[in-house]
């Protein structure tokens, strides 16, 4: 049933700017993004391995004739049994262990999803009869398993897209968490493509012979072997503005109270909602009193409330009446939310539904209500769970039951109620990390958050699922007995409410909603959300230690996000470089050819009258051959650039070739990429006299820590007006075009400055970059305004720079844009640091330790005072 409760509408008290002051400063994060992805690992063929003696097979009955001659061969000792629709899998698997009282050592399930309808379509009764009585088993034969034994689940699964259906998930989330509970037993799921029961068995015994490689699921398809990893992937920044536009209809179930709950409040402070909440609680129970009671008062409430209990029905266990106490908390729990979010709404646009979510009548009358009301759906967040940790041993099948079918039939009811007008443009499954790695005592409730991950890579544009981890203020894992076995184990981080919502509302800004109202043209569908990661998670240093010791190679290092399709060539990744001749996940090789036809650019940047590759754009191609290694991460700086050997073109217009090579070398959340350019020396005859000459070398550092930049230092008059040495006619180094980027030339007591301000029309015959080049090469000549003693202007070239770093994204025509009154270089020669600085003072870029190699000197002309600059 859907009952629909007004709930007590007194305004929460708004903090006073005092207040909001006094607040704490937020904890620093604990946790940050994750996917995962499928890497192959080899082909799928192997010798055909035996059944080992005493194995308990569970199967469908369509494939009992295929396998029965395998359980055979094994000896006596084994065991098939067929489950079905219809049959109780406790007393099934009850009556084969009854018959053989020694157990059996080894467990295997085979599971046919070609048999059963497509998605999204509900599990069959006979597919839940068989992940039923494998939980059964497991639970009856823990000991046996755990004394040196195997236990293994083949799925036999069509494939879409490189997922197999949904449900497979309740299948391996249960073998996940079984690698945790089952210590001393192995543990392995194959989810492949096969029809052939015969052949799925064989494969999943040429798994459990293995070695470990990451989970212990791993998937077959078109003759290839798939394991998941684990990788750190930070995504594209959410867009500006709230996540939803104001007016926006949210349906969240499980949304007045818990980590739902808490999302709700922190979106709702972002933007208006109106919002549709589904919980189990009856408001309407709420005694007197309760509601408005201080935290504090609870315990005594309680006390008061178990006395007239006995004192009514002195035959109730207490511990029956504690739950009834349970319950009316959460009813108060989920009245406050409602309160708190009409505060922030308006009391009209905030309903609360009370809904039974494994009823699907109940819940196409709550989509009945909704449409009603709204007639849309902006968000539905699907955040309801049951969560009962334990040892399997200690659970029964009914309850594993209700945990497993709130999340697997709340999500069908919910896909099926709410379609047409009603199909949510976004949909948000709260899971947990436990669907994505198991955690022990979860055999109940891995496979059902597993469900939701499948189930989001299923659904249509616009769903995904986040797999929490331990929220320490709210939610299923506050309470004391998760958050004592959370902090005694320390496998989990404990994240703080702030930071779980922050994570919630950054990932809906990046799949930003156009707003409510925002219908498409007649006959077309919503436009899909623009960011597609089907599933993330927030997991922190405990997980990764716990994780790596459980499941080595799940981690995958970092900076090894998927590579987008165009990573590593243009249109998609801004440089020089082509496709790489050789791209492993470690190292990346290119071959590079330089000529006028291509780079005419280079003509207006002329040494001894050749055109030759400034030095900043060799660390521009440093920084494009990075980003190809690892390009999730951010670029930090480009450290310890040397340049060795000038890289010119040829003035008759032929390409030269240079071989440029990157070394990806991982640290624990950054990674740094060290480039290389090399050539080959050749003769004006054609013989090669030299090979490997070694022209440019740089390592750039991505992720990790932003740094800070230094403080560019105050500058002091008097202001000398200078000219550029390499605007000069006479200077070896001779800049024009795009290259002659700067103004305003100074020299002060406190070093020399500059202005930066580039030509439009000049920066486009440059090439698309991933970094501010003429910025860069004018902030690398800046030391030079500064004359010698005797009053001549050097003309130094660089042979060392110690670190270029970037604190503004873009290349030059970005930042001009962005900056169109240019940009102030400084250059301190007691620091040893140059900086391109905004006119408000914000730090774009600097270059640190350059050392450098003078070419010439060039006379001076007579310098005028000018005070009035202000530098």
């Amino acid at each position: 049933m859907v009952r629909q409760l007004a709930a007590p509408a007194e305004p929460v008290a708004e903090r006073s700017p005092a207040e909001e002051e006094r607040k704490p400063v937020a904890a620093p994060a604990v946790t940050w993004r994750h996917t995962l992805r499928w890497e192959r690992r080899g082909t799928d063929g192997s010798p055909a391995r035996p059944l080992p003696a005493g194995a308990l097979v569970l199967a469908g009955p369509r494939h009992a004739a295929a396998l029965r001659p395998v359980v055979e061969a094994a000896g006596p000792s084994g065991r098939l049994v067929t489950l079905d629709a219809g049959q109780d899998p406790q007393e099934v698997v009850d009556a084969v262990l009854a018959a053989r009282p020694e157990g059996f050592s080894h467990l295997r399930v085979v599971v046919d999803l070609h048999a059963c309808d497509a998605w999204p379509a509900p599990p069959s009764p006979g597919l839940l009869a068989l992940q039923e009585g494998a939980f059964w088993a497991v639970r009856q034969l823990r000991d046996r398993l755990t004394a040196d034994g195997t236990c293994g689940v083949a799925v036999m699964a069509p494939f879409d897209g490189g997922h197999p259906p949904p449900h497979a998930q309740l299948f391996t989330g249960f073998v996940k968490s079984l690698a945790w509970e089952l210590t001393g037993c192995t543990v392995r799921a194959v989810v492949g493509g096969t029809t052939a029961a015969r052949g799925a068995l064989a494969a999943l015994e040429d798994e459990l012979a293995r070695p470990a490689d990451g989970l212990p699921v791993v998937h077959h398809r078109a003759g290839a072997r798939f394991a998941q990893r684990l990788v750190e992937s930070p995504a594209p920044p959410p867009a500006d503005g709230p996540p939803l536009a104001p007016g926006a209809v949210v349906v969240a179930t499980g949304g007045a109270r818990g980590i739902t709950a808490a999302c709700l409040l922190g979106l709702a402070r972002r933007t208006p909602l109106r919002v549709h909440l589904v919980g189990s609680s009856r408001l309407g129970d709420l005694p007197d009193g309760l509601l408005d009671a201080a935290e504090d008062e609870l315990p005594d409430a309680r006390a008061r409330y178990i006395t007239a209990e006995r004192d009514r029905r002195p035959d109730r266990p207490v511990r029956e009446v504690n739950a009834a106490f349970d319950r009316l908390l959460n009813a108060r729990e989920s009245a406050l939310t409602l309160r708190a979010l009409r505060a922030l709404c308006g009391d009209d646009h905030v309903h609360f539904h009370t809904c039974d979510l494994t009823d699907a009548r109940a819940v196409r009358a709550l989509a009945d209500a909704v449409r009603a009301h709204e007639g849309r759906v902006d968000l539905l967040v699907n955040g309801a769970g049951l969560h009962h940790p334990g040892d399997i041993v200690r659970k029964t099948l009914p309850g594993m039951r209700r945990v497993r079918d709130v999340k697997l039939y709340g999500h069908h009811h919910l896909r099926s109620a709410f379609t047409g007008a009603l199909a949510p443009r976004l949909w948000c499954n709260f899971g947990s990390v436990t669907g994505v790695a198991g955690l022990p005592g979860e055999s109940d409730y891995s496979p059902a958050n597993d469900f939701l991950s499948g189930a989001a890579q299923a659904g249509p544009p616009g769903e995904f699922t986040i797999a929490w981890t331990v929220w320490d203020e709210t939610g299923l894992g506050s309470g004391a007995i998760v958050q004592s076995y959370t902090a005694r184990t320390a496998r989990l981080s404990r994240m703080t409410t702030a930071e779980g919502v922050d994570h919630f509302l950054a990932e809906l800004g990046r799949r930003a909603d156009p707003g409510p109202g925002t219908d498409p043209r007649p006959g077309t569908a919503p436009a899909p959300p623009p960011h597609q990661d089907r599933l993330v998670t927030f997991v922190g240093e405990a997980e990764h230690r716990s994780f790596a010791l459980r499941f080595p190679g799940l981690l995958a290092p970092p900076g090894t996000a998927p590579r987008p399709a165009s990573a590593a060539n243009a249109p998609g990744l801004p440089g020089l470089l082509p496709e790489p001749g050789e791209h492993r996940r470690e190292r990346a090789s290119w071959r590079l050819a330089l000529d006028l036809g291509t780079h005419g650019f280079l003509r207006d940047h002329l040494v001894d009258g050749r055109p030759t590759v400034p030095g900043v754009l060799l660390a521009d191609l440093a920084v494009q051959a990075a980003r190809t290694l690892a390009p999730g991460l951010p670029v930090r700086s480009v450290d310890d650039l040397a340049f060795s050997a000038w890289v010119r073109v040829r003035a008759d217009g032929r390409p030269t070739l240079f071989r440029v090579d990157a070394r990806r070398t991982d640290s624990r959340h950054a990674c740094s990429v060290t480039v290389s350019v090399r050539s080959d020396t050749v003769a004006p005859d054609g013989r090669t006299v030299a090979r490997n000459r070694e022209h440019f070398r740089a390592t750039v550092r991505l992720g990790g820590t932003p740094l800070v930049p230094h403080a560019p230092g105050p500058l002091a008059a008097p202001f000398l007006p200078v000219e550029d040495p390499y605007y000069s006619p006479a200077s070896p180094v001779l800049l024009s075009g795009a290259f002659r980027a700067t103004d305003q030339c100074r020299t002060t007591p406190l070093g020399t400055t500059a202005r930066w301000l580039p030509g439009v029309r000049a920066l486009a015959g440059l090439p698309r970059l991933s970094t501010p080049c003429t910025l860069l090469d004018s902030l690398a000549r800046t030391p030079a305004l500064q004359a010698a003693p005797d009053g001549r202007r050097p003309v130094p070239v660089p042979h060392h720079i110690e670190r270029i770093a970037l604190y503004e994204p873009g290349d030059d025509r970005t930042l001009l844009t962005r900056h169109p009154d240019g940009l102030r270089l400084h250059h301190s020669p007691a620091t040893a640091v140059s900086t391109a600085a905004a006119e408000d003072g914000s730090v774009v870029a600097q270059i640190t330790g350059m050392r450098a190699t003078v070419l010439a000197h060039l006379p001076a002309p007579a310098p005028t005072r000018d005070t009035a600059a202000s530098g």
